[in-house]
């Protein structure tokens, strides 16, 4: 079960349920979105959702996933219920999910569909109950860990028994190829399909030499901006533009680390790096804008730089055995405007050729329509990156 949230410290910030609801922060707008049930739409585009008190969180998500074919194609098609699992908790979730998503194609929201969705979905996830303001990349987690439930079957090849761990000169490509098949008869749903990558993180013992692998599974990643080797530093008065490749460097860079080796159970320096083995259909990314300093959490508002068509990943994937693509174009954001305890989340999503901005209830025309190659963006939050297929 890929249970991510259980980990996540990301969410920026909650209000107790005897504080007032504090409106949303735009700085599109002066006035908050709060509560608004006339949706607009942009000339022709796909329309808006309404706010139903401070929902920015989930409607940016969502109209995220609205906007990845993959998602809306297998929702709408006779795959849904054939794959639902309706003895699972879970279930009411995807089915409200599919209706929004139905409603969402026809240009036709329905309030009351959006609030049977939350509902749905906070008679399991009691932690994000009310009208507190959210983290939307914690409420991502969450909810597609409940749409991976709906769906997940084992395989009728049941693995019982694990592929053996890593030794000197074996090939870990194979060995990669056995666990991603071993965790695909535990673990699998057309979410996972969707979403689903692989790392392999490498670890050498100065000492001994020995060499150790692991194989993880991860449905996002969560890049970094602390700067230094250790990862404990931000430079928080710095405004200076960062690229998302460089983020990628960091995050995939070998670095050392202290840790008791398995083989001659010496603790010593141990080099540690990160290499991709599969790479998803549907690449989720998260960029860690809240950290904390001095104690208390704050937002790294440094602009960032990324590509809208073609992001290369080639030279961090090592898996000769596929013939895979490592390019990826940009499908989706969600921004964040405010600071730590209170803000606004907004979605930049492209249908078809032209991309849009969506405002809760309100629709307009992007300025990704406008720029060059690259985004540049201090209020980005989560990008989506759709496989270039071969």
């Amino acid at each position: 079960m890929y249970k991510h949230y259980s980990t996540s410290n990301q969410s920026y910030g909650s209000f107790s349920q005897n504080s007032t609801i504090v409106q949303e922060y735009s700085d599109a707008i002066s006035s908050a979105s709060y509560n608004s049930e006339i949706v607009y739409n942009y000339q022709g585009s796909p329309p808006g959702l309404p706010n139903i008190g401070n929902t920015c969180y989930i409607n940016s998500a969502l109209q995220c996933l609205f906007h990845i074919p993959q998602i809306s194609n297998f929702f709408l098609s006779d795959h849904f219920a054939y794959h639902l699992k309706k003895e699972k908790k879970q279930a009411k979730i995807a089915r409200n999910f599919m209706t929004l998503i139905k409603s969402f194609k026809e240009f036709n929201i329905n309030i009351k569909d959006l609030y049977e969705f939350k509902e749905s979905f906070e008679a399991l996830n009691e932690n994000l109950l009310g009208h507190e303001q959210q983290d939307s990349q914690e409420f991502l987690r969450i909810f597609l860990d409940n749409l991976h439930e709906a769906f997940n079957e084992k395989s009728m090849n049941y693995l019982n028994k694990k592929p053996q761990d890593f030794n000197n000169g074996m090939n870990e490509h194979i060995l990669a190829n056995d666990w991603w098949d071993f965790n695909k008869t535990r673990d699998q749903s057309p979410i996972t399909n969707i979403f689903l990558g692989q790392y392999i993180s490498t670890l050498n013992c100065k000492d001994c030499g020995n060499v150790s692998k692991c194989f993880e599974n991860f449905m996002d990643i969560s890049l970094s901006f602390k700067t230094n080797e250790n990862k404990y530093t931000i430079d928080w008065e710095s405004k200076a533009t960062v690229d998302l490749i460089k983020l990628f460097d960091e995050f995939m860079k070998i670095e050392g680390l202290v840790s008791k080796c398995d083989k001659c159970k010496k603790t010593s320096q141990k080099n540690k790096g990160l290499k991709f083995s599969r790479l998803p259909d549907v690449l989720c990314i998260h960029l860690k804008r809240f950290e904390y300093c001095d104690g208390m959490r704050k937002k790294i508002k440094n602009p960032v730089c990324f590509q809208k068509e073609r992001l290369d990943l080639t030279r961090y994937f090592n898996n000769p055995t596929l013939r895979e693509s490592c390019y990826f174009n940009l499908i989706g954001v969600i921004e964040h405007y405010g600071e730590v305890n209170f803000g606004h989340y907004i979605a930049e999503c492209k249908n078809g050729k032209r991309w849009y901005n969506y405002d809760d209830s309100k629709v307009g025309e992007s300025e990704i329509n406008f720029g060059e190659k690259d985004v540049r963006s201090s209020s980005a939050y989560i990008l989506f990156y759709e496989k270039v297929r071969r």
